[in-house]
């Protein structure tokens, strides 16, 4: 598959085999392609409010076409000839209206669809010649806005073709500029071509800044084909097959391979009189021919040509479909009638691709877009189908290098904008909504699709509220009566359905599910609660319910904030309204979080209340059995004592702190040291150094002595020094 660009390229390799005489056929046949491509039909669909299946998309054409003296000679053969051509492609839905300056005043020459080879006929006779009147275009203008086509992705296409000065009322850029900014009965404005012919002094060529319009300043036929050629990439509806796909089998027919579903198989034969007899897909089934149409030269001008180019430029141009639906991808062999050369065949084929843009509310399908509301929050997303049916095109069967855009516009100004095709959250707002997304397709076409649409701002006649009980089960008290029906058990939240339904009325009468499905986004802004989790949901007779759902909150807690009645209120529309539900919960429900509570308090007392050792380190005890001599370390005496040491769970629970057992006694770490528990009778002191030291000490009176980092102790048989060390 090649792009337009390199189908001209390709054509032009062609023809050049020809020779040097056929360099005029080469220019026709580009300009010839070029002005398909601007009339082929883009697969677009309309995005219908009521039917899923689209309808491919119109183009609506009018042409103003310089019948001036000046036109004569190769330029008006060669634009006659394409024109001729360009007609003969016409798909039925579209139109094709050309003007004649020469006799604007009398109308346009409308191209008959269903009688493609009479006017074709038509405009290769017309030989009329006179000057260049601005009025001309006003006159091509009004023809295109008679077309009251009101779907929102119909073109509008303005062309003119001019190789002078126009003469008039008004500048022809100023008529242009007026004309660019007028709405089509779409809503759209018009696409508008503007091309001047040999202006070598650049004295009439107009100068346009607006988008939508291209004007194009060409000083040769060359250039012509250039120019044109670079309009129909950006528009094109088919593209024409590489010579390299297309297999003769032999001199009269071919075969071609259709890797996608199409919906036109076009045929173009030169230099004969070659007409296509048939085309049949491999299991034998035939295509439809829907138009068959001869085009040639016209004689207004021909004497200046040879009769070698007179009879290169004739040919026949044939557009065949299914018998219903798309053409099925295939390989199809094409027959004729005469013999035809690779170098006089051109076969087109036209996808059966359409961008189809969808809005999803709640990961639905809004089928009427007029049912959207304002402050309702919706996803958008295109997506590629195959024309008139709800069959996706996977990516597998389209090239690499897909571009996609996809954006927003409020009342014309762009909001949003994204490089793919899906837009997340968009919140409408009261403003006219238009949708635009594209896809350029490497080696095909680039495919759009618009909607608009203006969401409703709805007005509420009334609002209702009404406690709304899910069916759970209700609990009973000690006189064996039930809970009511707006009791909210605290504990069953993960599951709780029971809240307050709101009822909606317009003029009176309830609104339905589909509406207040629509509402809700915007119900759910004027809430008033006074707790935080809750879900919204839609009942079958159009009723919103707001119920408290789960929280992470333990349930006594939540129970300490939402104990007893809780008002839940609506304000929507300038209606209020309300109703009450009670929170409840039982002690068996909050016991585990009462125990929880109290072990977690304790926690933190026992960490940040009670005096602990406050780091690593060891208890020395020594002990001497003679009366006299220095103390020696009692062997496995030795206790580690760690932040968190402890001698058993009464320590841990006691409002003492901490301690460990030595030998005979505790040691308890204490504010600014630590404590000997035990002692009562026993000789304690800090300073002796011999156990016989016992003179003039008395034996402790108390159970306990403070110390800083050793003491010693005398039992009455042994000597002890504790030594606690950091």
């Amino acid at each position: 598959m090649t792009t337009i660009v390199e189908d001209c390229k390709i054509n032009m390799y062609i023809f050049s085999k020809w020779g040097r005489n056929m360099m005029k056929f080469k220019k026709i046949m580009c300009l010839f392609f070029a002005m398909i491509f601007i009339l082929s039909t883009l697969v677009i669909p309309v995005s219908a409010k009521e039917e899923k299946t689209s309808v491919r998309n119109r183009k609506l054409v009018s042409v103003v076409f310089d019948d001036s003296g000046s036109m004569g000679n190769e330029k008006w053969e060669y634009t006659s000839y394409a024109m001729q051509c360009f007609a003969a492609m016409l798909n039925k839905e579209d139109t094709l209206d050309i003007t004649y300056m020469s006799s604007y005043d009398k109308g346009s020459f409308s191209v008959d669809t269903a009688n493609r080879a009479t006017s074709v006929k038509q405009i290769r006779e017309h030989a009329q010649s006179g000057g260049t009147p601005v009025q001309a275009i006003d006159a091509a203008f009004k023809t295109l806005q008679n077309n009251n086509d009101k779907n929102v992705n119909t073109q509008y296409w303005l062309i003119v073709i001019t190789d002078g000065q126009m003469s008039g009322d008004e500048p022809a850029e100023d008529k242009i500029n007026r004309i660019a900014e007028t709405k089509m009965p779409n809503g759209t404005k018009p696409q508008i071509v503007y091309m001047t012919i040999c202006d070598v002094n650049n004295s009439f060529t107009p100068s346009f800044l607006k988008s939508n319009i291209k004007c194009e300043r060409v000083l040769t036929a060359d250039a012509v084909v250039n120019a044109i050629s670079g309009i129909a990439c950006d528009i094109s509806g088919r593209y024409a097959v590489a010579e390299e796909d297309i297999t003769f089998v032999d001199d009269k027919t071919v075969k071609v391979r259709a890797d996608v579903p199409l919906t036109y198989l076009g045929v173009l034969s030169q230099r004969s009189n070659a007409t296509v007899s048939q085309i049949a897909g491999s299991e034998g089934q035939l295509l439809n021919i829907e138009s068959d149409v001869h085009v040639e030269l016209p004689n207004k001008y021909s004497q200046s040509m040879t009769d070698e180019d007179k009879g290169a430029l004739r040919g026949n141009v044939s557009l065949f479909n299914a018998d219903s639906g798309n053409i099925a991808p295939d390989t199809y062999t094409i027959t004729f009638t005469e013999k035809i050369s690779k170098e006089d065949l051109v076969i087109m084929f036209e996808p059966a691709f359409e961008l189809r843009i969808e809005v999803f509310n709640n990961d639905t399908v809004v089928e009427d877009l007029s049912t959207l509301m304002v402050d309702q929050t919706v996803d958008i997303k295109a997506s590629i189908y195959e024309i008139g049916t709800n069959n996706k095109i996977l990516p597998s069967m389209l090239p690499s290098g897909i571009v996609e855009q996809i954006s927003l516009s409020e009342d014309g100004n762009i909001i949003l904008g994204e490089s793919d095709l899906l837009l997340e959250d968009v919140v409408l707002k009261d403003a006219e909504i238009e949708v635009t997304a594209s896809v350029e397709i490497p080696g095909f076409f680039t495919i759009h699709d618009t909607i608009r649409f203006l969401p409703e701002s709805v007005k509420i006649s009334d609002m209702t509220a009404s406690v709304y009980y899910d069916g759970s089960e209700r609990r009973k008290n000690k006189d064996d009566i039930e809970d009511a029906e707006n009791v909210v058990y605290i504990a069953e939240l993960d599951t709780n359905e029971t809240g307050v339904k709101f009822t909606l009325f317009i003029d009176g009468k309830p609104v339905d599910k589909t509406t207040a499905m629509s509402l809700k986004d915007s119900f759910v802004k004027g809430l008033k609660l006074d707790f935080n989790n809750y879900k919204v949901f839609v009942c079958d007779d159009g009723g919103i319910v707001v119920a408290p759902t789960s929280t992470k909150t333990p349930t006594l807690i939540y129970w300490l904030f939402h104990r007893g009645d809780s008002t839940i209120e609506a304000d929507f529309g300038g209606k209020t309204a309300s109703d009450t539900i009670c929170f409840k919960a039982g002690l068996k429900d909050i016991l585990p979080d009462i125990l929880g509570l109290l072990i977690f308090l304790y926690l933190i007392y026992w960490i940040f209340g009670k005096s602990h050792f406050k780091q690593r380190g060891t208890i020395k005890m020594f002990s001497a059995n003679r009366t006299y001599g220095e103390y020696v370390q009692d062997y496995g005496k030795t206790k580690n004592i760690n932040w968190l040491a402890a001698s058993g769970l009464l320590n841990f629970i006691g409002p003492f702190g901490m301690k460990k057992k030595v030998g005979n006694f505790y040691v308890r770490a204490q504010k600014g040291g630590y404590e000997l528990i035990g002692v009562n009778g026993k000789y304690v002191s800090t300073g002796i150094t011999y156990p016989s030291a016992t003179a003039g000490i008395n034996a402790c009176q108390q159970n306990t002595c403070r110390f800083t980092s050793s003491v010693y102790v005398h039992d009455g048989v042994k000597y002890y020094k504790i030594s606690i060390s950091q």
